[in-house]
């Protein structure tokens, strides 16, 4: 067996807390990056922004310890206790990551978070190749959203939406968005290993995973299904989905 890098990753210098990450191989995983309530003297107004940059500042200081860089971030989800802030977030992560072009997939989703503590983050990581970013033609975010990119053989997305007034229509046109993407990225649809749906009904909770398993009923190999009910601010529950793709044959 070729030799592999399994590396416990500390925020902590003294290193007698729990691991804040690990590397195994090329793979990088931070779970769960808390944010520290800012000093006496940081207003509620600007609460947010200052914790945020405190997660992306652990991230960076993370990476480091990985011998990696904010070049080697596969996807970031931001855990917000108001998804309504998405707007500081913006400003951050613009901050962060300058270059549209080289923007990893991110995506924020409301949580449960300790008292006086507004963000925390998840971060994956790949090292040792080149992020590409992926767009599908004529979609956009009206955020600083990546579609998604492909590190290395794994392909990522941030939420991929549709909107039409048919719920049927709506799931086709996010799987046909699906498929664009992890064609401009070199696959197909079976390349696609897991997709996680958000919804904000659980009635539609139920019609998207009809429609899911019928339309991988004859499939040899399925991709994970996940559904989660989450109310991401406006819209009217229609379905977004977020992909994970693993190229076979890329290195």
């Amino acid at each position: 067996m070729s030799e592999m890098l399994i590396q416990e990753l500390f925020l902590d210098e003294i290193h007698e807390s729990r691991p804040d990450g690990f590397r195994v191989g090329q793979f990088l995983f931070a779970p769960y990056i808390l944010a520290e309530d800012p000093a006496a003297g940081v207003s509620d107004e600007h609460r947010t922004a200052a914790q945020l940059a405190d997660v992306f500042t652990k991230m960076d200081r993370l990476l480091g310890c990985a011998q990696a860089t904010r070049g080697n971030v596969v996807r970031v989800t931001v855990f917000l206790r108001e998804v309504l802030e998405r707007p500081t977030l913006n400003a951050v992560w613009e901050h962060w990551f300058p270059e549209p072009r080289d923007r990893p997939p991110h995506k924020y989703v409301p949580a449960q978070l300790p008292e006086g503590i507004n963000v925390a983050i998840q971060v994956i990581g790949l090292i040792g190749v080149v992020r590409t970013v992926l767009e599908i033609p004529g979609v956009q975010h009206q955020d600083p959203m990546s579609m998604g990119a492909r590190t290395g053989n794994l392909v990522t997305s941030s939420r991929l939406f549709g909107q039409t007034p048919d719920l049927n229509d709506t799931i086709s046109l996010i799987l046909a968005r699906a498929e664009s993407l992890l064609k401009q990225a070199g696959g197909d649809l079976s390349d696609l290993v897991q997709a996680t749906f958000f919804v904000g009904d659980p009635e539609i909770g139920s019609a998207v995973e009809k429609r899911w398993t019928d339309s991988w009923a004859h499939a040899e190999n399925k991709p994970r299904f996940h559904l989660l009910e989450a109310n991401l601010g406006g819209g009217n529950g229609f379905p977004r989905v977020e992909i994970l793709g693993l190229l076979k044959g890329a290195s």
